[in-house]
């Protein structure tokens, strides 16, 4: 199981290369917004290994978060469908669709300062 450590550094590495785009603009929305939730995905399990829970799968960390992390459960489920449309249903994410890119910002934002990154 890792460490929070690592899934911290994990999601710093994702952190980095997010920070180099822009989500307005960028032809690669999806990958973007795919990055996003996976490093929201590391804060989260890096707060839940401080516990001793290490989620073995979406399903099992969703209902985690839905329970131990309310203030950011809404933001967090948002950016898991987008991701999963983005990976399974081949969603594209252009930037006429302005007003969702921006919630998914605002989401990862505001899980970012929860987390305090």
């Amino acid at each position: 199981m890792p460490q929070p450590r690592e899934h911290l550094m994990q999601a710093r590495r994702n952190l980095h290369i997010l920070d180099q785009f822009n989500f307005t603009g960028c032809a690669c929305l999806d990958w973007l917004v795919i990055l996003a939730f996976y490093t929201v995905l590391h804060w989260v399990d890096a707060f839940l290994a401080t516990i001793n829970i290490h989620p073995g799968n979406h399903y099992e960390r969703n209902l985690e978060v839905r329970a131990r992390l309310p203030a950011i459960s809404a933001h967090y489920i948002r950016l898991y469908a987008a991701s999963r449309e983005a990976r399974y249903h081949a969603r594209s994410y252009q930037t006429r669709r302005v007003r969702y890119i921006r919630t998914l910002q605002n989401d990862f934002a505001a899980i970012r300062v929860y987390f305090g990154r």
